[in-house]
């Protein structure tokens, strides 16, 4: 299951922000305070709202006034729509499922859910008592829907389920053989990942954790690195991950991790060349630069296993060299295939890598986020080879489209 569009309405700078034929990768190019990260903030909104709670995702964030469009004179009301991809069916066909959801602000720092609707599909099967198995038979629109007062419906039936003002129904367990309420797009929401490497935790020694996914700011990469090392199809990820560190550093030869006073301690095993041998050492990350640490942190985070479905990259470019942006540029094409990734960036010398439309372009605007395609005119002159985006990019700075 893939994101294909996301639409967005009075969510914190983004009045009314619609991404289109999202592809494999989407860098989000704009300058700083533009509202890139308000974008990628939505689906993680939407994560904390399904793994945690409506209440978790909005206290995070400082109470419904603090995400809310401001207005001294209406209280607008957010609207966070997905729209997916769903390849995952017997009969070989891919589907599109939807999710919406809509939350109206109260006094007090109030808030509730006006309206929320899901639509999927799901394979059915049918058991044979002569061949004592389950046989497919068909693939089976499902839908919900919940009214302003709490009361959900599945496949328009009223459901016995009766929800808080600011309760969300999606991920919520239902009556029918206790499966979640639209079970496929909340699976989806909370395998979404987020990535912001910052290289001094990376520095820091931390105890063993159980998390199997790398956490946001990498924390547990460690733990992450030593669990690729005990298995065969981990090890690969992690040879995958050296050759490309190689090009950061040519003499790293290995990767491991050390437990030193219970904590975890990744090594680098490096070379040097002494005559005719070839001597090895380990370095710890306190002797690895900023940029190292980073570019490894990110690449942790796109061959992980299990592989994530979605990661969202902020700014890989910081404190990275410009000349090592086409090596990643290249791991996340490499990944696309079988992850989906965000990645925001204002640096000219990452973003000439990526094709146009897997480029959209944020803006500013009297106080609003928008987020377009290039500009016609831009576009055509980089389809006409006339100025490579990075050379516009550093000229005038991409442009969003006209409205």
């Amino acid at each position: 299951m893939r994101l294909i569009s996301l639409t967005v309405q009075h969510y914190k700078s983004l009045s009314n922000v619609g991404l289109d034929n999202i592809q494999p990768v989407t860098v989000l190019v704009g300058p700083n305070a533009a509202g890139k990260s308000n974008v990628v903030d939505v689906l993680k909104f939407l994560r904390d709202m399904v793994s945690e709670s409506l209440e978790h995702a909005i206290s995070r964030r400082n109470g419904i006034t603090a995400i809310r469009q401001h207005s001294r004179t209406r209280p607008y009301q957010i609207s966070i729509k997905l729209c997916l991809l769903d390849e995952e069916f017997e009969d070989g066909e891919a589907r599109e499922s939807s999710y919406e959801i809509t939350i109206s602000s109260l006094v007090a720092g109030n808030y509730k859910v006006e309206r929320e609707t899901a639509f999927w599909h799901e394979d059915e099967h049918e058991y044979d008592d002569e061949t004592n198995d389950w046989n497919h038979i068909g693939v089976v629109q499902h839908s919900m829907q919940r009214s302003s007062d709490g009361i959900v419906f599945l496949n328009s039936i009223e459901t016995k389920l009766v929800l808080q003002p600011d309760q969300a129904a999606l991920g919520l367990a239902t009556f029918r053989r206790g499966n979640g309420i639209a079970p496929k797009i909340s699976d989806f929401v909370q395998s979404l990942r987020f990535t912001t490497i910052f290289p001094n935790t990376l520095r820091e020694p931390k105890k063993p954790d159980a998390d199997a996914a790398l956490k946001e700011t990498g924390e547990n990469w460690a733990s992450i690195l030593k669990a690729l090392k005990r298995t065969p199809k981990g090890r690969h990820e992690l040879e995958r991950i050296k050759e490309m560190m190689q090009i950061v550093m040519p003499n790293l030869r290995d990767v491991s991790v050390a437990t030193v006073g219970g904590y975890l301690v990744p090594q680098f095993r490096v070379a040097e060349t002494a005559g005719k041998k070839e001597v090895t050492y380990d370095l710890d990350p306190s002797q690895l630069s900023d940029g190292t640490l980073r570019v490894l942190g990110i690449l942790l985070a796109l061959y992980q296993l299990p592989h994530p479905s979605f990661v969202a990259i902020e700014e890989p470019e910081q404190t990275v060299h410009p000349g090592l942006l086409a090596m990643l540029a290249e791991a996340f094409h490499e990944v696309s295939e079988r992850t989906q990734l965000f990645v925001t960036s204002h640096s000219p010398h990452l973003i000439e890598y990526f094709a146009p439309e897997e480029i959209r372009v944020v803006a500013m605007e009297d106080g609003e986020t928008r987020v377009t395609v290039i500009k016609s005119a831009q576009l055509e002159a980089i389809k006409e080879k006339l100025i490579s985006i990075q050379e516009l990019m550093l000229a005038e700075g991409l442009q969003v489209e006209e409205a």
